[in-house]
C-alpha cells in the first residue's frame, strides 16, 4: 500500500473550498490552517538551510570580560585567524559560527595584555610623588618640577619620576635645568625606562659624587665636557 503524498503548498493555496457542514464560514478556516502549516514547514526548511559562518575556534561556557563601553559579560566567543568574530551566548554563538568547540568550565577569558610587565609599588609611588609621565616636552617636565618644588617644605627632597628620556639631547638630561626651578632642595627623578635618574646639584653632593667618583659596577655617571657630573645617573 502506498501512503498518499502531502500537499504542496501550491496545491493548499488552489484547493477548491472544503465545506464543513455547508459552512463558507468552516471551509475559510480550513484553508488558513493548511496554509498556515504549509508555511510553517517552508520557514523551518528555509532555516535548515543556513549555514553557520566558520570560525577557527569557539569557546562556551565561560566568563567572557568584553571591556567594552557597557561593561558587559559573554559566556561564548567566535574566533578566526587571530581575531574575535563575535561573543554571546552559548545557544547564539554556538548556532552562528561552526568549528571546533571547547568548553571552559566557567574560566575567565580577558582581552589580550600588551604591557609586558609593571611594577605596581614604583608606579603607585610615582603617582603620588612628583609624577612627569604625562609631559610631552622638556619645557612641560622642567615647570611640572617646579611646581611640585613649590608644594613641599623647606629642604625636603624632591622624588619623582617617569621623565621621557628621548626628549633629551642622548637621552643626558641637565643638573642645571634642576638647579634654576628647585635650587635650595635635593631632587631624584627616575627616568621612564626605570634604569636612569635625574638629580640637581644638591643630591650630588648629599650623595657624595664629584668630578672623581667613578662609575659604579654596571653604572654610568654621565659626565660634562669638563668631566663633572651631568646630572643623569645610569
Amino acid at each position: 500500500m502506498v501512503a498518499a503524498a502531502s500537499p504542496s503548498l501550491q496545491e493548499s493555496l488552489t484547493r477548491p473550498l472544503i465545506l464543513c457542514g455547508g459552512s463558507l464560514l468552516c471551509g475559510i478556516r480550513a484553508r488558513a490552517v493548511t496554509t498556515a502549516l504549509a508555511l510553517a514547514a517552508l520557514t523551518l526548511s528555509l532555516a535548515g538551510c543556513e549555514k553557520a559562518e566558520p570560525a577557527d575556534l569557539v569557546l562556551v561556557n565561560a566568563a567572557i570580560y568584553t571591556l567594552d563601553d557597557a561593561d558587559s559579560r559573554a559566556t561564548a566567543i567566535a574566533l578566526r585567524d587571530g581575531r574575535i568574530l563575535a561573543t554571546g551566548s552559548d545557544a547564539v554563538i554556538t548556532a552562528a559560527y561552526s568549528g571546533p568547540v571547547r568548553d571552559l568550565g566557567g574560566q575567565m577569558v580577558l582581552p589580550g595584555f600588551h604591557d609586558a610587565h609593571a611594577h605596581p609599588i614604583g608606579g603607585g609611588l610615582q603617582r603620588r610623588r612628583c609624577d612627569l609621565a604625562p609631559h610631552e616636552s622638556v619645557d612641560a617636565i622642567v615647570a611640572a618640577v617646579a611646581r611640585c618644588a613649590a608644594a613641599l617644605p623647606p629642604g625636603a627632597w624632591l622624588q619623582g619620576g617617569g621623565w621621557d628620556l628621548s626628549l633629551f639631547p642622548e637621552a643626558r638630561a641637565d643638573k642645571a635645568l634642576l638647579d634654576a626651578v628647585a635650587p635650595d632642595r635635593p631632587v631624584f627623578l627616575r627616568g621612564a625606562d626605570g634604569h636612569s635618574a635625574w638629580v640637581n646639584s644638591m643630591a650630588l653632593s648629599a650623595a657624595g659624587i664629584t668630578a672623581d667618583t667613578p662609575n659604579p659596577p654596571l653604572g654610568i655617571i654621565e659626565r660634562d665636557a669638563a668631566g663633572e657630573p651631568l646630572g643623569t645617573l645610569r
